[in-house]
């Protein structure tokens, strides 16, 4: 009787929606058991998604540095000048011209690219990794243009004005494609992204150089023996042709693969709104910052386009064979490309200005002590002196693109770095000019007074970090500008910013005071004071029994008293198990 009694009291205690401690604890274990499984499952997609990420950073990675290594076939002017010179029967000297038109059509592509190619991509709906494929074919185009020219017409300005303009319209096209598709995987290390892609730039001339040497010279060959056997030997001027054709197959190869593998990392409307922020050409125009920035990369550039284009213009006054010139392009060149990478990590950690003083005052003292120190068959010093070159010159192309993005947002990047790269293209028409008296200085009191005069015009690039200014007065963020509409939920997240981002205090308000926060109202007896966004939890007896997470876009609404009692349907739903507690 007493047993049947407990029992009827048992369940009439379940009845009335009470439990005793027994079911309590198993219902408890079970709710802790699925909670365990559900995060274990979160806990798998997560890495999951994450080792998934960090193959296509790697895989974007590879792309991008395969795409710029065919780029830097327009680093290798220096090495087949002056086998096309002699082949077509002109100055060596006008190597220099196959260099500087290449310069003048690059920053033409790269103004191509930002006014017209891009958008026409974006209309087209396709990603913008597809753009450096486009500028890869006016590649090929130029060096297969380049086979014909030389087997059928043989005059050097024909060739001149169709290889260098295409060749350097193709790179500046495709050139910042593939820094941005990486830097979008890497926007903590910005700097080192860049170099490893720019890497690829400067390890492609070692590349077609050592392509270029394979295919045209004979091995021991000097180049006064290459100027005689050219003209003489069939055999040997039909190569020079050739060349061309097949670096035209190679970098069709290699763009393909390239792009293959470049993965366009995707972002909500929210996050691709917020980075693509920043100022446009215009106002670009009005900052010193532009200005420094050209300027460094004019003052910098009339240095690097002088010791790009004339290796084999200068090594044979120094009695240095045409071989050991070839192999001195070869290992300037892949230092060019390992030097970049580290430039990046300097520049994430010392930052811009300090970064473009140490390249200047390096680039003074190695261009100020060349002359003095190089002497008659000194190989080795050559070698050094012109690693040493172009170690520091390249940081000029790791440098302007990222302080691009830094100073003036990434929404008109590959416009505005068009124009700061102008700088490098007004070097090289500069170059065109002065080359003939450089040599005649030269060839009069020496190499020295050539040396010391460059060094002497990029050392005043020292002084261009003085006019740089941090973006902290320019930038206005879409949550202004929606602030300016009167949007009362963009004036929500500025305050909850408070003043993350910088504000253009001239376009909006001069005299515009931070706005203060007011409570939205209470819950439970809490303050909510922000956060548009609120993770909401239901606890029984000290276990987790259900959890919610509920995006609260409207805090007038769902953070005000009423607008709590509103939404206490939902919260009280999740309740089943004796006395609950919510927790914001």
């Amino acid at each position: 009787m007493v047993e049947n009694a407990n029992n009827r009291g048992r369940i009439d205690n379940r009845q009335g929606g009470c439990y005793d401690h027994e079911t309590t604890n198993l219902l408890n274990n079970q709710t802790n058991n699925n909670n365990s499984r559900n995060n274990n499952s979160s806990d798998n997609n997560r890495d999951e998604q994450n080792k998934h990420a960090k193959l296509k950073i790697c895989s974007t990675a590879i792309g991008a540095i395969l795409l710029h290594l065919t780029y830097g076939v327009y680093q290798c002017a220096s090495n087949f000048g002056p086998y096309v010179c002699a082949y077509l029967g002109a100055d060596p000297a006008y190597t220099l011209w196959i260099f500087c038109v290449q310069v003048v059509g690059m920053v033409v592509g790269m103004l191509l690219a930002g006014k017209f190619v891009k958008p026409i991509f974006t209309k087209l709906g396709l990603a913008d990794k597809w753009r450096s494929i486009a500028g890869g074919f006016l590649v090929v185009a130029a060096c297969g243009l380049s086979y014909l020219i030389l087997t059928i017409t043989k005059n050097f300005w024909i060739f001149v004005f169709v290889y260098s303009p295409l060749l350097g319209m193709g790179c500046g096209i495709g050139y910042t494609a593939p820094l941005l598709a990486l830097r979008a995987w890497m926007p903590n290390n910005a700097g080192l992204a860049v170099g490893m892609v720019v890497c690829g730039f400067g390890l492609g001339g070692t590349l077609f150089v050592q392509i270029q040497n394979m295919l045209v010279i004979p091995p021991g060959s000097t180049w006064e023996q290459m100027q005689t056997q050219i003209k003489t030997d069939e055999d040997l001027a039909a190569r020079i042709p050739l060349m061309f054709l097949y670096q035209a197959l190679i970098i069709l190869a290699m763009q393909c693969i390239g792009v293959l593998m470049l993965f366009q990392k995707k972002e909500d409307a929210s996050a691709a709104a917020a980075g693509a922020q920043g100022l446009s050409v215009a106002e670009a125009f009005r900052t010193s910052t532009l200005y420094g920035l050209i300027g460094f990369m004019f003052l910098v550039g009339v240095a690097a386009c002088y010791v790009q284009a004339v290796t084999k213009v200068i090594s044979p006054l120094y009695n240095i064979s045409d071989s050991w010139s070839s192999n001195v392009n070869m290992a300037a060149s892949f230092v060019n490309g390992f030097s970049r990478v580290l430039w990046g990590v300097y520049n994430d950690k010392l930052g811009f200005k300090t970064s473009m003083i140490t390249c200047a005052v390096l680039l003074i003292a190695t261009m100020g002590t060349f002359g003095f120190v190089m002497t008659d068959g000194a190989e080795f010093v050559f070698l050094a002196y012109w690693c040493m070159l172009n170690l520091i010159t390249c940081a000029i192309f790791v440098l302007m693109p990222s302080a691009t993005s830094h100073y003036f947002g990434t929404k008109y990047t590959t416009d505005i770095y068009a124009f700061i790269f102008s700088g490098y293209g007004a070097a090289a028409v500069l170059l065109l000019f002065v080359n003939k008296p450089l040599i005649a200085l030269g060839e009069a009191h020496g190499l020295y007074v050539t040396f010391c005069a460059i060094g002497v015009i990029s050392g005043l690039s020292v002084f261009m970090p003085l006019l740089l200014r941090e973006p902290t007065a320019w930038f206005k963020t879409t949550a202004e500008e929606d602030i300016e509409r009167g949007s009362r939920r963009s004036k929500s997240r500025i305050s909850k910013s408070n003043g993350r981002t910088p504000v253009d205090h001239r376009i909006i308000n001069n005299n515009k005071k931070e706005e203060e926060t007011e409570p939205y109202g209470s819950i439970g007896g809490s303050s909510v004071a922000e956060a548009p966004t609120r993770s909401t939890t239901i606890q029984t007896g000290g276990s987790t029994h259900e959890r919610l997470s509920l995006l609260l876009h409207d805090p007038d609404d769902c953070f005000s008293p009423s607008g709590a009692k509103r939404h206490s349907s939902v919260f009280s739903t999740s309740s089943t198990l004796g006395q609950g507690h919510l927790r914001t």
